[in-house]
């Protein structure tokens, strides 16, 4: 008598990688977005906000205000930024959450 082996249905394993893949596909990075840039704040315009130079950045970085954004930073003070890349990677816009966020001097310390 030939023992039959019992096979196990094909959907519990294509289940897990359609969950896998919508897991993967679903994750949006949020807020934090981008590259972080930690430094002090060097000049502010209705529409732009520019931080360093520090030690990980040798040049200023600027980037656009979120529209409708009055809130912003003074220069001198210590900011920790977010940006999103748009006009195909060559414009940043930082997020808003990240300029309205208080930031203590000791981090663009250690930052720099």
């Amino acid at each position: 008598m030939t023992q039959q082996t019992k096979r196990r249905p094909p959907w519990p394993v294509f289940a897990g990688f359609l969950g896998y893949g919508l897991l993967i596909c679903g994750c949006t990075l949020g807020d934090g977005e981008g590259p972080r840039y930690t430094a002090h704040v060097t000049k502010v315009s209705a529409t732009e906000v520019c931080v360093g130079p520090n030690e990980s950045s040798q040049v200023e970085t600027c980037g656009s205000v979120p529209s409708g954004l009055m809130d912003l930073p003074h220069v001198g003070q210590c900011v920790s930024l977010f940006a999103r890349f748009s006009d195909s990677g060559r414009r940043l816009t930082w997020t808003e959450a990240s300029l309205r966020r208080k930031v203590d001097d000791s981090e663009c310390q250690r930052a720099g």
